[in-house]
């Protein structure tokens, strides 16, 4: 969500409209008998500073940045500038004026994601670039994700487990949400060679929504999930490949693979492994989910007691 805030005006002396900025002003005072403390000498006032109650200035509110982009339940910190300075206490409530954000409710589960990806090709670990490069690619592209209205950083096929550290950190640093999802080998394990179950562990520190495994074979997936499931009390989930298969240039190609419905049969027996999110990743398609889908529901139904993964 995001809404602007740009620069408000207003006067302490008037009532400031509401749902925009309330404005109020604490003055403290005391009664004695005795006679009166000779005052305390006051500080020199610094370039603009207004310290009159009878001369109150108009204010120029500035916020930095301009822009709020905030999860659902989520708070992020905002500078606010005030011109000139003041040295009186004050209060001030602030409402948006975007009634999308206004209605929201906190608690709606609903999310923006945004995809992170691998910097370089997600089948091949060994062009990952080096940490600093990671590091500043990885920011840079968190913060275009908030910019543009993101509530969710989507980490996905990711082959090494150095990079998706990395792209968790970057999320973290901007307060974004995050899931991370790895893409596996045959033999179950990370492209770079690392066991699922050790990156599991080290990226659980970093607190991530979700822990996944996609862009592999569905049988693959379905065995990593006993393995995500032993190592992590993280949510767990898999989106695996349908029909065809990568190409030797990088592309897809789509003979062979798994077909809509075995793909639909395998992947609907996920939830008893332990996952919560359940899709399809490439060679799948609007046709294999709903097939999927229908299977989901009528397992819910035979089960009531278990609910259907969101």
């Amino acid at each position: 969500m995001g809404s602007p805030l740009s620069s408000t005006f207003l006067r302490f002396a008037r009532a400031a409209r509401p749902a925009v900025v309330f404005c109020t002003v604490a003055l403290g005072s005391s009664c004695s008998s005795d006679p009166p403390a000779a005052e305390a000498p006051k500080p020199p006032l610094l370039p603009g500073e207004h310290c009159d109650p009878d001369n109150r200035p108009e204010l120029r509110l500035t916020f930095d940045p301009p822009t709020i982009v905030v999860a659902p339940g989520r708070t992020r910190p905002v500078r606010l500038v005030v011109e000139p300075d003041q040295c009186l206490p004050s209060e001030a409530t602030f409402t948006s004026s975007n009634e999308g954000v206004a209605a929201a409710r906190p608690r709606d589960p609903v999310f923006i994601a945004g995809s992170i990806a691998p910097l370089e090709d997600c089948y091949r670990p060994e062009r990952t670039p080096d940490a600093t490069t990671l590091r500043v690619e990885h920011a840079v592209h968190v913060g275009s994700l908030i910019a543009a209205g993101a509530t969710l950083g989507w980490i996905e096929t990711m082959p090494t487990l150095r990079e998706a550290v990395t792209a968790l950190e970057a999320a973290r640093a901007g307060a974004l949400p995050a899931v991370v999802s790895f893409v596996l080998g045959p033999d179950g394990r990370l492209l770079d060679g690392e066991r699922l179950g050790v990156a599991a562990r080290e990226v659980a520190a970093l607190q991530p929504l979700a822990i996944l495994v996609n862009c592999c074979p569905v049988d693959v997936a379905t065995r990593a999930l006993d393995e995500l499931a032993e190592a992590s009390e993280v949510a767990i989930g898999a989106y695996a490949n349908g029909r065809g298969s990568p190409t030797k240039d990088g592309g897809w190609g789509w003979r062979g693979g798994t077909s809509d419905r075995a793909y639909a049969a395998e992947a609907s027996t996920w939830p008893t492994h332990g996952a919560r999110l359940v899709g399809g990743c490439c060679g799948t398609s609007p046709r294999t989910i709903a097939k999927l889908a229908r299977r989901l529901r009528k397992a819910a139904a035979k089960t009531p007691s278990r609910s259907a993964p969101p």
